[in-house]
């Protein structure tokens, strides 16, 4: 008797853990969180969701090597970035206002700089 009764006891306590672990709901995916000095620049990264090589940008950038992928603007103001060296707005352009964050351009950027993008 005491036997089934020990039997019994760990069956019920595997199904109660079995039934506890399934029960319990998955842990969401996090989205990457930027790791940005607190400064008034621009923090940039060679790669999508803040990934690769990072830098910081404190004024305009004719050339950037190497080219950025995500940012976060903690300057003051609205910054532009360019899928050409040398402000060429003939590609593919970007605005980042104050205080955005920026998962992917969707391209990379080849140069950047203060202001609104403006496309002649």
């Amino acid at each position: 008797m005491k036997t089934l009764l020990k039997k019994m006891g760990l069956l019920s306590a595997t199904a109660t853990v079995s039934l506890g672990t399934a029960v319990l709901p998955a842990a969401p995916a996090q989205a990457a969180q930027p790791i940005c000095p607190q400064v008034i620049a621009v923090c940039t990264w060679t790669e999508p969701n803040f990934e690769g090589d990072s830098r910081l940008l404190f004024d305009e950038e004719a050339a950037l090597q190497p080219p950025v992928r995500s940012a976060v603007n903690q300057d003051f103001q609205t910054w532009c970035f360019y899928d050409r060296p040398f402000f060429d707005n003939r590609g593919r352009t970007r605005e980042v206002n104050r205080g955005e964050t920026v998962y992917d351009f969707g391209f990379s950027a080849l140069s950047a700089k203060r202001g609104q993008c403006v496309n002649d």
